[in-house]
């Protein structure tokens, strides 16, 4: 890594040989905790395995067209509480897809939160729907004003749901809702129930070359594949717990993504994606823990005097706090990662994590 970026000083690591790792998925039926054994929690689970997709695209004349076909591997992480896919394929022209996106029930919003990520060469970003099942058919929709600032309607629809086959479309509104247009539809079909999970040295689904990486900067995170080991200490006004974490790093979408998964020895699990944007010269974040009350965190990232932060920009459980994440890297080796989070009216600090982290392979 040419450009060795360093901050804010912090104590050395203490490193302790150990492992607590084992794959997130377990092989048994009930792969989830009591927690999450709510039936709305549960809708998404015909999802998880390995399938085979069939696209078909609307032509200008209105007709259909098989075009491209993509592998999709679905897994089921953080003890149940959310899915997370990775979509590797080609679409419309046969051009390159790589999708990815991480969903939750979130009980409070009494709905689905869907995080997607389904970049172009150089240019990720993460975009949010949300929605429900009704009568076994899974509806989450998102909007956002066009070029013009004519709002357009999104819907993402999963139907026609078997144990070996399910239907997904797209659709787009232009009168608010009251009329659709579906675009792109897949044709899911079962290859395995559950997909295996990558060791850390392995190549993890959607990534095959550096070919949507192209710029130095966007590599910046490149140094995270691979296992770390470290320690996690979280701070709060009852005192200080320290303990062993471990997290294995992989590149994603062929390059322009990094994946992680992180785990302690108290198994307090969290998964996460960093991602580039070329368009505006920026790093974006998205994290999500196993706690019964959190939700999914992304920020952006920001530069100023030689100093790395994610600033919140969108904060889907909590309207009342800030979490700030700083990076330290001391070399392709080791680095640290500090959060504080602090009461958006006071600024008054409420709690400190630190984790500090030594690669192994």
């Amino acid at each position: 890594m040419k450009n060795i970026i360093s901050f804010f000083g912090l104590t050395a690591l203490s490193i302790i040989s150990f492992s607590i790792f084992n794959s997130f998925i377990i092989n048994d039926k009930k792969f989830y905790s009591d927690d999450w054994s709510f039936k709305k929690a549960r809708q998404f689970d015909f999802w998880i395995g390995e399938w085979y997709v069939n696209n078909r695209f609307r032509q200008d004349d209105n007709s259909w067209k098989d075009e491209g076909e993509g592998y999709l591997k679905v897994w089921p992480v953080l003890d149940g509480k959310a899915i997370m896919e990775f979509w590797d394929g080609t679409g419309r022209n046969n051009n390159l897809v790589k999708g990815f996106s991480l969903r939750y029930y979130d009980k409070a919003q009494d709905k689905w939160i869907v995080c997607l990520n389904w970049p172009q060469p150089n240019n990720g970003g993460f975009f949010f729907l949300t929605g429900n099942f009704r009568f076994n058919r899974g509806e989450i929709f998102n909007q956002y004003p066009n070029q013009n600032g004519r709002l357009i309607k999104s819907r993402f629809t999963f139907s026609d749901i078997t144990d070996t086959s399910y239907r997904w479309n797209d659709g787009s509104s232009l009168d608010t809702g009251k009329t659709w247009r579906t675009n792109w539809i897949m044709e899911n079909f079962r290859k395995k129930n559950i997909p295996e999970w990558p060791n850390p040295n392995e190549t993890f689904h959607s990534y095959s070359d550096d070919s949507y990486s192209t710029s130095e900067e966007s590599k910046r995170f490149h140094f995270l594949e691979g296992n770390w080991k470290g320690t996690i200490s979280d701070s709060t006004n009852n005192g200080t717990k320290i303990e062993n974490i471990e997290l294995n790093g992989w590149k994603t979408q062929n390059g322009i993504s990094m994946f992680y998964e992180l785990k302690s020895e108290s198994n307090y699990e969290e998964v996460g994606m960093l991602t580039y944007r070329e368009l505006n010269k920026v790093w974006l974040s998205m994290r999500l823990d196993d706690k019964t009350d959190s939700g999914i965190i992304t920020k952006l990232w920001k530069e100023t005097n030689n100093e790395l932060k994610f600033d919140e920009y969108s904060q889907l459980y909590s309207k009342s706090t800030t979490e700030i994440d700083k990076y330290k890297i001391n070399n392709e080796n080791k680095f640290e990662i500090l959060r504080y989070t602090i009461i958006d009216s006071t600024q008054q600090q409420i709690s400190k994590q630190l984790i500090k982290l030594k690669k192994e392979i």
